[in-house]
């Protein structure tokens, strides 16, 4: 994957159910790239920052390289690089603490 439209990766990525509304988020101002608002047809390379507001959270993105010959401990160990290492399920209660909200 050299180059992929931003609007194609956020849906098969599955932050967006459909295209569309990967569109409507990013005409919407809810996508940035590299810092900055982008167009859905903005080309993504792997290693370009990306920023997903859906409220309440924020879903902070680098695309990655996985290559599937590759054994599931190389994959997982370039996945625990990006973002200071490891998963970490319990984030987005830890933003929503932060913030002081409240549950539904």
């Amino acid at each position: 994957m050299s180059a992929v439209r931003l609007d194609k990766f956020l849906w098969a990525a599955r932050f967006f159910k459909t295209r569309r509304l990967a569109v409507e988020a990013v005409e919407g101002g809810r996508v940035s790239l590299n810092d900055e608002r982008a167009k859905p047809a903005k080309e993504l390379r792997i290693g370009d920052p990306l920023a997903i507001r859906r409220p309440p959270f924020e879903h902070r993105v680098v695309p990655l390289r996985l290559s599937p010959r590759d054994t599931v401990m190389t994959n997982a160990e370039r996945l625990a690089a990006v973002g200071g290492g490891g998963t970490s399920v319990s984030a987005p209660l830890a933003v929503l603490n932060a913030r002081r909200a409240s549950g539904d």
